[in-house]
């Protein structure tokens, strides 16, 4: 969102609901991983879109589009819209009694602005855990790993709410294989252990 008038934008949508919010998200992380004591190719992948929400009388509608022109935008506002008004008599929830959010704010996450380690020197770490982990035999497949993820969302709201959030998340991850007479067992710490274990 960085380079972007997201809030003079919203100020030349359209809309003929009640109560109107844009939320835009922009989300960007990296993989970086070292298997086997062999350092794997940098994975990098980043999303951007936008959710807009509409109320009409009591009903609620939503959109949600990676098109971020003007002309995008207005679209899935005006898609919400007409969901809004297409369920408004038939909604279990009456949104007219929904308490709207009325304060604006900001968050970024603590030393989101602090510089990390290049590559190289994450990678240098990611050794050490790697090869730390050469402790048997019959333990054929090592990995250790880093994901980083960045966030920025800006919403805003008809009422004039405006709220911006800064998030980076740094996941650590240790994944060890072992095999032996036929038999195969993981264990993992960290980012995918909840479901390499099927439990905490």
């Amino acid at each position: 969102m960085v380079g972007e008038d997201w809030e003079q934008r919203a100020r030349q949508l359209r809309c003929g609901a009640d109560f109107w919010s844009l939320r835009v998200v922009d989300e960007r992380s990296e993989a970086h991983e070292v298997r086997n004591d062999i350092p794997q190719p940098l994975r990098t992948e980043c999303g951007r879109g936008a959710m807009l929400t509409a109320w009409v009388c009591a009903g609620a509608g939503y959109a949600a589009t990676g098109n971020l022109s003007m002309a995008g935008v207005q679209a899935a506002l005006d898609l919400a819209t007409a969901r809004a008004r297409a369920n408004a008599a038939v909604s279990l929830i009456d949104h007219r009694l929904i308490a709207r959010p009325t304060k604006s704010g900001s968050y970024v996450s603590p030393n989101a602005h602090r510089a990390l380690p290049n590559r190289r020197k994450l990678l240098d770490r990611l050794a050490l855990e790697c090869v730390g982990m050469r402790i048997d035999e019959r333990i054929v497949e090592r990995t250790a790993s880093l994901h980083l993820t960045q966030v920025d969302q800006l919403y805003l709201s008809s009422d004039g709410v405006k709220i911006d959030q800064h998030f980076r998340f740094l996941l650590p991850g240790l994944a060890a294989v072992a095999h032996a007479d036929g038999d195969t067992q993981v264990r993992t710490l960290g980012r995918d252990g909840t479901l390499a274990q099927g439990g905490i």
